[in-house]
């Protein structure tokens, strides 16, 4: 039996258990993904204020009192945007109380897409 027919009704199928699997848009099942910038927040004790730093498009900004976020431990965030529906969502894997939980959230319509698409 394969890990994916294990894991089948406890793991979403927008997310590849290898290599050979690609993330799917959770919106519109599209293969075709950007990467929009990514998130890393980093907490100083639980449930307190912490570090966020966040890269796009090679910027980095780094918010060394950030408020409060939701979960009790540290956080990162993947943003993505998708050619297919033209949508933009992220992936987040966060831990809290000992576990560690991936979720998805839609953003929004893409914003920003790469010269020449649209």
């Amino acid at each position: 039996m394969s890990l994916r027919e294990i894991l089948a009704p406890q793991v979403p199928m927008v997310i590849g258990l290898n290599r050979e699997e690609p993330v799917l848009c959770p919106i519109c099942g599209d293969i075709y993904l950007h990467h929009a910038g990514i998130v890393v927040r980093s907490r100083t004790a639980e449930d307190a204020h912490g570090v966020e730093v966040t890269v796009i498009k090679g910027a980095v900004h780094v918010e060394t009192r950030a408020p409060a976020f939701t979960g009790r431990r540290d956080d990162f965030r993947i943003e993505f945007w998708c050619e297919g529906c033209a949508m933009s969502f992220a992936l987040a894997i966060k831990q809290h109380k000992g576990c560690t939980y991936a979720e998805f959230s839609v953003l929004g319509p893409a914003r920003e897409m790469e010269d020449g698409e649209s």
